[in-house]
């Protein structure tokens, strides 16, 4: 591996007591794309936040481009599982990407010229700059999903960040998005929390398997040990639902007679 722009060293989070992350090492060098996946409550998303400071971690030392998370905050987009936005709320598609460039306690500036035109600019990329004056209500959800990408790419990030980015999008949609980031890949490093197991092998360079402690592949292809580690179950409990289709032999069914 090439320098880690990301690197995690003995990271340990908790809520209230009950630890979600134990002993998590990561190094992730600059261009890869990497899949976060796992069980519910495995602690994917918290790792995440954790990379990017939004959490601090009980234990441990995260280091973005060598510094703390915090102090490197502009080279870093993120896309949220839930963005809150307000479907009802009458505010552009425009707007939602210029919102990228506040900081929290920012209060909100009258953009510059530069500045909208920075944004038309991320949503051409996108393809969605025809929809730049339309309510963000009104979209599907793939087209949604670019502008919230666009509000995560107007400051020309280095890394970007999602959780769960193809969560309430149609398998075409789906699709869509994950060409995209690969071509947003060739001009940045990705870090993807994901379920889409299927999409993996196709679309990302490598997979952190997260379930309390983390390993990682450097490789996108899913094996059966890998399942074994991300959602360990004994011959009597049901088979979890990401597993049926992931195409690496497994018992479904517990032994009868």
């Amino acid at each position: 591996m090439t320098d880690p722009i990301i690197e995690a060293h003995d990271l340990w989070f908790s809520y209230d007591g009950e630890a979600v992350l134990q002993d998590v090492d990561l190094r992730i060098a600059a261009g890869d794309f990497v899949a976060m996946i796992g069980p519910n409550g495995g602690g994917k998303t918290t790792l995440l936040k954790v990379l990017m400071g939004l959490l601090d971690p009980s234990r441990g030392s995260v280091r973005i481009f060598g510094r703390p998370p915090r102090e490197v905050c502009r080279d870093m987009g993120y896309v949220p599982q839930h963005a809150a936005i307000a479907s009802p709320f009458p505010i552009s598609v425009l707007d939602v990407v210029l919102m990228g460039r506040l900081r929290p306690g920012a209060k909100w500036p009258t953009p510059s010229q530069a500045q909208r035109h920075a944004a038309i600019e991320v949503l051409t990329q996108l393809g969605v700059a025809d929809m730049a004056e339309r309510r963000i209500g009104d979209l599907s959800g793939g087209q949604r999903q670019r502008v919230l990408i666009a509000r995560a790419l107007v400051d020309r990030p280095r890394i970007l960040f999602l959780d769960e980015p193809t969560a309430g999008i149609d398998s075409q949609g789906q699709m869509d998005l994950y060409c995209l980031l690969e071509q947003l890949n060739a001009d940045m490093t990705i870090v993807m929390v994901s379920h889409d197991l299927l999409a993996l092998s196709t679309h990302v360079k490598s997979v952190a398997c997260v379930n309390r402690q983390l390993h990682y592949h450097n490789h996108p292809e899913l094996t059966h040990d890998m399942m074994e580690i991300m959602y360990p179950h004994t011959p009597g409990q049901a088979c979890p639902v990401e597993l049926v289709a992931h195409g690496v032999p497994h018992r479904v069914l517990r032994k009868h007679t």
